[in-house]
């Protein structure tokens, strides 16, 4: 019982500070922004109103038009995915690479952008977190952050040995845009950083809480 009503508390203040939801008709809504380093995150949250299938897919790094008909050119840097419960429980990840062939850049020749499907979620609230390769979730949790987490331009300086960042796979040297997608939901909206502070310390203070209460009842 303590434990439903807390997760509860969480989606509620949740959905108060990730500001004006876009309640759009259409399934699908368009999100494109700019890093300002490598180990930046993203975090987009939306609503089911019932069970659906839910897609996301980037266009940062191959290009093409998304769902809002916009033109996406190709040279973005390349993508991971992450999506969590209204709780933050990691529910699905995908890393670069998992993009369909047309999305293929046609400078490198690689796929760098992501793919992430969920037949059949069900109705609630849900996070999505959009991050550069490399730079997965630190652990099962959206509180347990992300393995980069300040380490500022690393896909340069750690992993090609360069000056300044958004390398790809092949250290070849990307732009600081993103594009994405998210259909199959009933609003979605971008999550502003210090919201995005804010809802991981609310569901870690959530988790350390019922976890004390589990140590308790079985002492």
């Amino acid at each position: 019982m303590s434990s439903s009503r807390n997760t509860a508390h969480v989606s509620a203040l949740f959905l108060s500070f990730v500001g004006a939801v876009c309640s759009c008709s259409a399934a699908s809504i368009s999100f494109t922004g700019t890093f300002n380093q490598d180990d930046n995150v993203q975090l987009f949250a939306f609503t089911l109103n019932a069970p659906s299938t839910v897609t996301i897919k980037t266009w940062s790094y191959g290009g093409g038009t998304n769902a809002a008909g916009q033109v996406i050119p190709a040279g973005g840097f390349a993508t991971d995915l992450a999506l969590f419960s209204g709780s933050g429980a990691l529910i699905g990840f995908t890393d670069s690479g998992s993009c369909p062939p047309q999305n293929i850049d046609p400078g490198t020749g690689l796929c760098g952008d992501g793919l992430l499907t969920k037949n059949n979620l069900a109705a609630g609230s849900y996070t999505v977190a959009l991050s550069e390769f490399f730079n997965i979730p630190n652990g099962l949790n959206l509180s347990s952050g992300f393995l980069e987490d300040g380490m500022g331009n690393f896909t340069g300086q750690t992993l090609c040995g360069a000056t300044g960042g958004f390398r790809d796979a092949g250290c070849n040297q990307r732009k600081n845009n993103y594009a994405l997608d998210i259909t199959g939901v009933s609003a979605a909206t971008a999550v502003p950083e210090p919201s995005f502070m804010l809802i991981t310390g609310i569901v870690l203070v959530a988790a350390t809480a019922a976890g004390r209460r589990k140590k308790a009842l079985t002492l």
